[in-house]
């Protein structure tokens, strides 16, 4: 929560020049999403909203993937128009014996389905693809669009679950653009571990989302194209109002992390 708070520019009880608020985290006010909501506009009381405010404002709602590594699942919802962005599982830890992953909860969602416009997934990765089979169905099977290579590996995987619907997914790529209900989105390439990463820059009513997906910087990647500077440069300077971006890692002290790479002696 810590990087988005750097670059909205307020404390998480505070108010920003553009005028988003970030709530505190939901399991502190009994919000059904795991982690927090930023919503822009009007101030509405923890918990409750009523239906004008709500149709005023853009919620941001994560159900996983923030403040923990997997279960990635984040929603953008305006006017009763949700857009889904991945969704992943996460694998147990020490204190969850005979668990072999868990998923986001989804219980915000229910009765919810018919407003979802569509699911964008950025990689393929199993913390951000992991879920769809388990959950795809309870979501309504809605619309996904994707890169050509996650889009095989989602299906290759799929052939595990013949009793779930057939997909919906559509293949997107670099450059390409969408619109769906009031979200408008263009893809930007990434370099990961995995090829074929999507950034999202996102068109809303109340302003402007970057998306970066998860990412490194690389001018040599294997089995894919160096990350474009100035593509990134570019899109810097559209009025982004918010930016959502991979920070894993970030805190950590880098000597330390290549200390236990190498020997310490060596360092």
């Amino acid at each position: 929560m810590a990087e988005l708070e750097d670059a909205l520019g307020s404390e998480p009880s505070g108010r920003n020049p553009i005028g988003v608020q970030i709530l505190l985290p939901a399991h502190l006010v009994g919000l059904p999403c795991t982690e927090f909501i930023l919503v822009r506009g009007s101030n509405p009381t923890l918990g409750t909203m009523t239906k004008t405010k709500q149709q005023e404002n853009l919620q941001i709602i994560a159900l996983g993937g923030l403040g923990e590594v997997g279960k990635n699942m984040l929603l953008l919802k305006y006017k009763r128009r949700i857009l889904i962005i991945d969704l992943g599982l996460c694998f147990p830890e020490e204190g969850m014996p005979g668990v072999d992953f868990v998923i986001p909860n989804i219980s915000y969602l229910k009765g919810k389905e018919k407003q979802i416009v569509g699911m964008v997934i950025t990689h393929a990765h199993y913390d951000h693809i992991g879920a769809i089979p388990y959950l795809i169905k309870e979501l309504g099977n809605p619309k996904i669009f994707t890169s050509k290579i996650t889009k095989g590996i989602i299906l290759k995987r799929q052939r595990d679950f013949p009793k779930q619907p057939k997909l919906q997914i559509n293949t997107v790529q670099d450059k390409d653009k969408i619109k769906l209900g009031p979200f408008k989105i263009e893809f930007f390439k990434q370099n990961h571990s995995i090829p074929d990463t999507l950034g999202l820059f996102i068109e809303t009513p109340v302003g402007n989302i970057l998306h970066t997906a998860d990412f490194k910087f690389d001018s040599d990647p294997v089995f894919d194209k160096p990350t474009d500077f100035e593509r990134l440069n570019q899109i810097g300077k559209r009025r982004i109002s918010l930016l959502l971006s991979d920070s894993t890692g970030a805190e950590s002290n880098l000597k330390s992390a290549v200390c236990k790479i190498f020997n310490e002696k060596q360092c």
